[in-house]
């Protein structure tokens, strides 16, 4: 149903707030996807979000962070070109204008830098979400934060703002990846459960980077204050990787 309410919108010249009607058919179908599923938002300065122009950078942990971040504002995403074959997802994919990467092609990952930078100068809003570990992350530590997209921003002095994601309860709402389980039983994990969840989204400090600033010790920055935002260890960065031991 909410499809073939999006597709209709698609199709109306009508706009709301600057964007297409359809951009806020996806907010809503995220915020009754959230409902039917008891799924509460708990977001303590959800305007920092929604007034921001640039980039957003969100980790990584579930199927349930995209739906958690588009309940809280329109936005446009990064993802893996197998989400734009998905029959009818990847046509409302297309549709907010996402940017579709091909995992572990050079050149694909090099387009899509291009295409971030050059859509988000044109038109900063809505923002454009980057999950920046690239995969889902764990419930306890965060994988290293890519730094190509963070080298975008600074070259084209896009602001960006870093937010902190977990999940109460975190071993409910964690998908531990295709290699574990099944997105079906992941799935029906979460519709089975009648206790409740909390999605917690803190964002953090914006940035404004410049071209002079070292994208590395940006991605390794943000990761740093998520990691402390949700109480995690330090793990590796890219930063680390760059550098000689």
């Amino acid at each position: 149903v909410g499809l073939v309410v999006a597709f209709l919108a698609w199709l109306l010249p009508v706009k709301r707030h600057g964007l297409k009607l359809h951009y806020w058919v996806t907010v809503w179908m995220s915020k009754q996807l959230l409902r039917l599923y008891a799924i509460h938002i708990d977001c303590p300065n959800a305007a920092a979000i929604r007034t921001l122009r640039g980039i957003l950078y969100v980790n990584h942990i579930t199927f349930l962070d995209i739906p958690v971040v588009v309940a809280v504002t329109p936005a446009r995403f990064l993802s893996t070109a197998e989400v734009f074959r998905i029959p009818f997802l990847g046509w409302m994919a297309d549709s907010i204008r996402t940017a579709f990467v091909e995992r572990g092609d050079k050149g694909s990952g090099e387009a899509v830098r291009k295409q971030i930078a050059a859509e988000v100068t044109e038109e900063a809003y809505p923002p454009f979400v980057i999950f920046p570990e690239g995969r889902f992350g764990t419930a306890t530590s965060l994988r290293p934060f890519h730094i190509g997209s963070f080298a975008v921003a600074a070259q084209n002095s896009i602001a960006y703002l870093p937010c902190a994601l977990h999940y109460e309860p975190d071993d409910v709402a964690i998908w531990k990846g295709k290699k574990v389980e099944t997105f079906a039983a992941a799935l029906w994990r979460v519709i089975s459960y009648r206790g409740g969840i909390t999605a917690h989204l803190t964002p953090l400090d914006i940035i404004h980077p410049t071209p002079v600033d070292d994208p590395a010790r940006l991605a390794a920055t943000a990761q740093r204050h998520v990691e402390q935002e949700l109480g995690f260890a330090p793990a590796p960065t890219s930063l680390d990787k760059a550098e000689p031991s």
